[in-house]
């Protein structure tokens, strides 16, 4: 339904085929064509390995906004986008929608460059959820950063106060709406044919830079889980991440998976597609580990009661070393290195509690207001079009 006034023709999504960023930016293009019916477009450009990345895309990157039209082509063909950016030009031109009035959006930080190229050459607005570190938030006319990491534009801009146009954004955008748990929700059902009526899920992460879920840590915690959910006679739906550990799947296949209240493992290892729409249209009750910010901002949409599993610090390099000087130098112990977001203190609907006390109290009393950030960004572009 269109509910806007705004002149919006079109959308378009440059992404390289990474399921979170994608699903992050085509939920902000989905809400704005909502808003406006504003046609929507992808189009996809190489997800390059470490070197290649460096040899063919970082290469005087910061240079880029410097860059003549013919410049910037030559970029786009050694950056292995000229073929990107002229399936857009073809479709521009066969739907005939008009380019200065439409949005190309960049799904994730390492394609801002991309859509800032392809922006200027067909004179687009564009926008960057993340900023690429050798761009500027003034390269765009909208960047929808984490709150987190806003630090890094106040450097940029040398003041305390954020540009007008940048978002900071609290979780993560996503592509969480009614209808969608609905349909997806009763299409897991259709495949897998339900045991109890009751359902719990599970998002599992994995290592990042900072935490770590090694299997001894966790299968105890999903053991209390399994225990809790079979006195409550609820079936129990788990899915991993891309991040997690095929140590960690592993034990979960041989430990949970003939289970009497094992609804169904999801391990994305394994499998293709996105369960968790499904997995949050049926149960009634989500577990997610702390460090996936993406599968606990969907949860939230989905106005589910979340508890948070906790993460272990990871080991870096770093960490190592400073362990090893303060006991040869005989220092104290410094204080935590870092604690991931708490979004406790933030949104009543999350839990993090010790991973033996899960379930000590009734979930039924605790509620918290709607959110959809999603639609906030998008309503945030959409009144900013001028």
């Amino acid at each position: 339904m269109i509910t806007s006034f705004r002149e919006i023709d079109a959308v378009v999504v440059v992404h390289e085929g990474i399921p979170g960023h994608y699903n992050q930016s085509l939920g902000i293009d989905e809400r704005i064509h909502e808003l406006t019916g504003a046609k929507i477009y992808e189009a996809k450009v190489p997800n390059f390995e470490k070197l290649q990345r460096l040899l063919k895309v970082r290469k005087n990157l910061e240079n880029l906004p410097t860059l003549s039209p013919d410049e910037l082509k030559k970029w786009l063909q050694r950056a292995e986008g000229l073929q990107c950016f002229e399936e857009i030009t073809e479709w521009f031109l066969k739907t005939g929608l008009c380019p200065e009035k439409s949005l190309i959006i960049s799904a994730g930080s390492r394609v801002g460059a991309y859509t800032y190229a392809i922006s200027r050459l067909l004179s687009c607005r564009s926008a960057s959820i993340m900023l690429n570190k050798y761009l500027k938030s003034s390269n765009y006319d909208y960047v929808i950063m984490p709150e987190h990491k806003i630090y890094l534009i106040l450097a940029e801009t040398k003041g305390s106060l954020k540009p007008d146009n940048v978002f900071a954004l609290h979780g993560a955008a996503n592509r969480i709406s009614s209808e969608r748990l609905l349909n997806e929700g009763q299409r897991i059902l259709q495949e897998y044919p339900e045991k109890r009526k009751k359902k719990w899920a599970i998002f599992l992460g994995g290592e990042s830079a900072i935490q770590k879920l090694p299997s001894p840590f966790v299968q105890p915690v999903l053991e209390k889980i399994w225990e809790d959910a079979a006195k409550e006679e609820a079936d129990i739906y788990l899915t991993t991440s891309r991040r997690t550990d095929r140590v960690v799947e592993q034990m979960i296949i041989d430990v949970f998976s003939k289970r009497e209240n094992t609804g169904l493992i999801w391990l994305a290892s394994e499998k293709e597609g996105n369960p968790v729409p499904g997995f949050l249209g049926i149960a009634e009750l989500v577990y997610c580990s702390e460090d996936s910010v993406t599968m606990i901002w969907e949860s939230l949409t989905a106005k589910k009661n979340v508890v948070l599993i906790p993460c272990q610090p990871a080991e870096t390099r770093r960490r190592i070393l400073l362990r090893t000087l303060r006991k040869k130098l005989g220092l104290l112990k410094g204080r935590p290195i870092r604690k991931v977001d708490d979004f406790r203190k933030k949104y009543d609907r999350i839990r993090a509690e010790n991973w033996a006390k899960y379930i000590d109290e009734t979930e039924k009393n605790f509620r918290a207001p709607d959110f959809d950030e999603t639609l906030v960004i998008s309503r945030w572009i959409v009144d900013n079009w001028h």
